[in-house]
Parts: C-alpha cells; sequence; structure tokens
C-alpha cells in the first residue's frame, strides 16, 4: 500500500510541475509580447505575436537559466509554495508595473 501511495504522490508532482510550467510559459509569454508591444513598438521594432514572445521566451530561459550543483544545494531550503507563487507573481508583477510606466509615459 505504501508503494500505491508514494506512486500516486510521484504523479502528483509530475502532473503539478507540468501544470506549473505552462502555467509560467503562458504568463511569461503574455507579459513579453505585451512589454515588447508597449516599449520596443514605439522604438520602430516591428510588433511580435505570442508565439515569437514564447521563443524569446524560451531562448532567454534556456540561455540565463545555467544550473549549477551549488544554487541546487541551496534551492533545498526554499518551500515549493515559494517558487510556484515566484514563477506566477513574476510576470504579472512586470506587466503591472510595465503597464503603470507605459500609461506614464503617454505613448
Amino acid at each position: 500500500m505504501r508503494d500505491a501511495d508514494d506512486f500516486c504522490k510521484f504523479l502528483g508532482i509530475i502532473f503539478g510541475g507540468i501544470i506549473v510550467a505552462v502555467i509560467a510559459t503562458v504568463l511569461n509569454t503574455v507579459a513579453i509580447a505585451w512589454l515588447w508591444a508597449w516599449f520596443l513598438v514605439p522604438l520602430g521594432l516591428m510588433k511580435i505575436g505570442y508565439i515569437h514572445a514564447m521563443g524569446i521566451e524560451m531562448t532567454a530561459r534556456y540561455i540565463l537559466n545555467q544550473y549549477s550543483w551549488a544554487d541546487h544545494e541551496a534551492e533545498k531550503e526554499i518551500h515549493w509554495g515559494v517558487k510556484i507563487a515566484q514563477v506566477i507573481f513574476k510576470p504579472l508583477i512586470a506587466m503591472f508595473f510595465g503597464w503603470i510606466v507605459f500609461k506614464l509615459s503617454g505613448l
């Protein structure tokens, strides 16, 4: 019975991780697309769609999130709820403050 419980917990972690990753990717994609439209299109750059924004998000994540074992050891102390809140609220906060700057700038 213990093995079945462990397996169900494992599946819950896997599916929960996938759901959080999808939500984070969508939120980051929307944040990049909106911030791009608000601040870079007025400078003469071409407007991008959500697919291009997702590509930029994935490329930036690949380039900037280099993994090291030292980081892994430090992350053991961080609770998963905090990590999930960071991934979800980071793009929302960026969009909120970007919107404020956009509205104040009069672009």
